[in-house]
């Protein structure tokens, strides 16, 4: 027996002391053990309710999000995995309900239900979960290892189906072209891959010498080549794709005005040629500039529009240092008023808000009393801000964007 001599023991010292206050003690400190996992079985299957709430709620841009796993990862204090895991078991308990009350009672832990919902069904969760009791996690996963989605725990294991551990140590710039290659995959794919379809793409590529003919230049026409339509007289914006048309929240318009490509009237046989808001050279420069990446600190996001810090509308310019780069979520919520920026490029400050209901409240009665002035009648008014206090929601508008909005759903006049 190994013995560490550094530590001294008591003469007097009985480890098996079973006398009465002794095992009182232990009994009240396992009970409140027992306590506390169950506790936080039933909080994380409360958590995972509350995200499913909140993703159906697109929560994360009324407080200036560019997605839910950016505010799980600012809000709640999770890592990127972490984040991704809790919302994967979120959306899977929803058709294991066994599972889900397994974790809601304390008698499976989150760790538990994060493995068996990995090849759990609704027709097999039940031999899961009993082949599961007693057992701890590591023997879990050894239960898990070489089965997939729709297997039994007494069907033979696949060996192929058990994981490989890869560890690489590298320089950083390698880790920032590892982190590049997997956003433009992903991009491709229109999925986020995890490290073994990373890793497989790679190989293959590698080993088929295939050559897909992209230029590496860096982007510098617009963000987006999408067809979106704005009215000249109510400033109301469409937006086409995937055979369908639909209208555009006015923070989108903005958004999409702020680096567009136009292409003039589409009535008519006039072509006029097509042009860039931001000149390319003005673009390629801010673009390596900021790194290719949105420049909210935190983010980490490489899909980005080019924003003007202060609105053209409003006296801003083309120049670089009124430039910058900002993902998609970010950049919507900008212009929907939940994030700010100011300074001067490259030296900027950002500022999150959270919108006013209060303020929504009176902007509606004074939308309202517009239409009044303007003539409609009351029924046509009601119907009319039902409407738009549905469209605007939690963003955050100035009375004109309130009005445009309310116009729109007004009826026209016969004369």
């Amino acid at each position: 027996m190994l013995r560490d001599e550094s530590i001294d023991v008591p003469s007097n010292c009985n480890w098996n002391d079973h006398s009465d206050s002794h095992a009182v003690r232990c009994d009240q400190v396992h009970h409140r053990l027992k306590r506390i996992v169950k506790a936080r079985g039933s909080l994380d299957a409360q958590e995972a309710a509350a995200l499913l709430e909140a993703q159906e709620l697109r929560l994360w841009r009324r407080y200036g999000h560019n997605s839910l796993l950016d505010y799980m990862e600012r809000e709640m204090g999770y890592t990127p995995r972490a984040a991704l895991e809790r919302l994967r078991v979120a959306d899977a308990i929803q058709a294991l309900p066994q599972i889900g009350e397994a974790l809601a009672q304390g008698q499976l832990s989150f760790s538990g239900a994060r493995e068996l919902t990995r090849v759990a069904t609704g027709e097999t969760e039940g031999e899961w979960l009993e082949a599961a009791t007693d057992k701890n996690m590591r023997q879990i996963e050894d239960l898990i290892a070489g089965h997939q989605k729709g297997d039994r725990p007494t069907d033979p294991a696949e060996p192929s189906l058990r994981k490989k551990v890869l560890r690489f140590e590298v320089k950083p710039e390698t880790y920032a072209l590892a982190r590049q290659v997997q956003k433009i995959l992903e991009q491709e794919r229109g999925e986020r891959l995890d490290n073994d379809a990373v890793m497989a793409a790679l190989c293959r590529d590698f080993l088929d010498a295939r050559e897909s003919g992209e230029t590496r230049r860096a982007r510098t026409r617009a963000a987006y080549q999408v067809a979106v339509t704005v009215c000249e007289k109510c400033k109301r914006g469409w937006q086409d794709g995937g055979g369908v048309t639909v209208e555009m929240s006015p923070p989108a318009i903005e958004r999409a005005q702020c680096d567009a490509e136009r292409i003039g009237s589409v009535d008519g046989d006039d072509i006029t040629r097509a042009k860039q808001d931001i000149p390319e050279p003005t673009r390629r420069k801010v673009l390596r500039r900021d790194h290719g990446r949105c420049r909210v600190p935190g983010c980490r996001s490489q899909n980005v529009d080019v924003h003007h810090i202060v609105p053209r509308a409003e006296g801003g310019t083309h120049e670089a240092s009124a430039l910058c780069c900002l993902c998609e979520g970010h950049h919507l919520a900008l212009h929907e008023g939940s994030l700010s920026i100011s300074g001067i490029a490259p030296d900027l400050v950002f500022t999150r808000h959270v919108p006013s209901a209060y303020k929504n409240a009176t902007l509606g009665v004074e939308a309202t009393q517009a239409l009044r002035g303007l003539g409609f009648k009351q029924h046509e008014i009601k119907a009319a801000m039902e409407k738009t206090r549905t469209h605007v929601g939690s963003a955050d508008l100035t009375l004109e964007q309130w009005v445009r909005i309310a116009l729109g759903y007004c009826p026209r006049p016969t004369s």
